[in-house]
């Protein structure tokens, strides 16, 4: 085992022993992270994050049910760690009784996890990194902002019934924005595990290029376009999704798209998604922070939705397992969420499927985005941005300025006629080392409700 987790292993371990709590768990998280961050042209933010998570959960049982409590920590020593389980402890008893509680997760043998050690780049070639995608821009005469990322993430769960577990999730990511002095933008991101494979000089030419070509951007009015969407901008959707419709809670409450539609046709035949687990497309860890194994779920199949993603106790009040998706500690809710989704792709290309547009838009990313106007329906709305272009007769052409649309996302998968074979990942704004991936698409008659929106004035 890698030695940096087998330390916090035993850190975890030696703080139950002290702790004599008798029904408690902890899960650990260490990350060593380097960060880039570069605004109007310049490096401006330059730093190594060496952190600690720690979650203590402790359980009382009285004669009216189980009480939990969980309390945070960042410090990671074996007596920081027994006395933030003591602490727990302590509240746990003064806290309601917790409806339907399993008891922390037995002891079981591990999965073998399919992650490997790739250590953050240092400070050296991170700032020489950025140094290379800066020139490839102001050579162009624009300026960039964006940020290069670098980190390996480090988890541990022990618990008092014996389950433990122990993983290692790598993880970088380099974006880019380039942007003109009458603020025209363009974007282009990589995300993968291994750092040596991102190319921010090549990431950079790929955004100062949908720059220039999105130059004195014209104005498109409100309407249906066929859509070429990038896996950003798809990626974008699929967030609002694991929040509205992938969850147990919400499907359980009537509020997910899902909720008495199981084993129903609710989008497009194209559409197959997984819940990836530890799987080699997924940038999950092989197991969640209640210790639970992580293995691919299918969520829809060719269009039919399967199943929604539990956590423990959601899962005991309703009779079903636990499929690995308690809410990471980032998260803001602490309900279940799926957090590796992978789109599968098809057999197509960004050139065959923009062939098939007679008119229509090519677009980059989304902004802004609100997934609760309807969540039943799927119904959301954001604008375009940083990379919108007409497609005129099968060959993307000049620039457009920004767009509104609202539609139901299942009703556009619905009318979706052609995925990429390739994949690209994109990073998870809630959750440390995650990523979703998908392909680019087409979607037939996207609903644009407003057109001309203005460009920004910065990134």
């Amino acid at each position: 085992m890698d030695e940096p987790l087998a330390e916090l292993q035993r850190s975890v371990r030696e703080g139950i022993a002290r702790s004599s709590v008798a029904s408690c768990e902890v899960f650990a998280q260490h990350v060593d992270r380097g960060f880039a961050r570069f605004s109007r042209g310049e490096l401006e933010q330059h730093i190594a994050i060496d952190e600690c998570k720690i979650m203590a959960r402790a359980a009382v049982t009285t004669a009216e049910g189980t009480r939990l409590a969980t309390v945070l920590s960042t410090d990671a020593s074996p007596d920081a760690i027994a006395r933030t389980l003591r602490q727990a402890e302590r509240v746990a008893r003064v806290t309601p009784v917790c409806d339907g509680w399993p008891g922390f997760a037995q002891a079981k043998p591990a999965l073998s996890s399919r992650h490997s050690t790739i250590e953050p780049l240092g400070v050296g070639p991170r700032a020489d990194r950025v140094a290379a995608l800066l020139g490839e821009t102001r050579a162009r005469g624009l300026l960039a902002a964006g940020a290069l990322e670098s980190s390996v993430q480090r988890a541990v769960i022990e618990n008092t019934e014996g389950r433990s577990r122990a993983g290692i999730t790598p993880f970088a990511s380099c974006k880019v924005f380039a942007l003109s002095s009458d603020g025209v933008s363009g974007f282009a991101q990589r995300t993968t595990r291994d750092v040596e494979t991102l190319d921010g000089a090549a990431l950079a030419r790929e955004a100062s290029e949908k720059c220039l070509a999105g130059a004195d951007p014209m104005v498109l009015e409100a309407g249906e376009y066929d859509v070429i969407l990038e896996p950003s901008a798809v990626v974008e959707l699929l967030e609002w999704l694991a929040f509205t419709t992938f969850g147990a809670r919400e499907f359980h409450d009537g509020s997910s798209a899902f909720a008495g539609k199981l084993g129903d046709k609710i989008t497009g035949d194209r559409i197959t998604l997984v819940e990836a687990g530890d799987a080699p497309e997924g940038f999950a860890l092989g197991f969640d922070r209640e210790g639970v194994d992580r293995e691919p779920l299918v969520l829809i199949a060719q269009g039919r939705a399967e199943r929604v993603v539990y956590d423990r106790l959601v899962g005991a009040r309703h009779g079903v397992e636990s499929t690995g998706n308690s809410a990471p500690l980032a998260a803001f809710d602490d309900a279940p969420i799926a957090q590796a989704l992978t789109l599968l792709g098809g057999e197509e290309t960004v050139e065959s499927l923009t062939a098939k547009v007679s008119r229509g838009l090519h677009i980059s990313r989304f902004h802004y985005v609100n997934g609760f106007l309807e969540p039943r329906r799927t119904l959301m709305t954001g604008l375009t941005r940083d990379g919108t272009f007409l497609i005129e007769r099968g060959e993307r052409t000049r620039g457009v300025r920004n767009m509104r649309f609202t539609d139901s996302v299942f009703e556009a998968f619905g009318r979706c006629e052609g995925l990429t074979r390739a994949l690209s990942a994109v990073p998870t704004w809630w959750s440390e080392s995650g990523a979703f991936v998908a392909p680019t698409m087409l979607i037939r008659g996207l609903r644009f409700t407003g057109g001309g929106v203005e460009p920004p004035k910065g990134v």
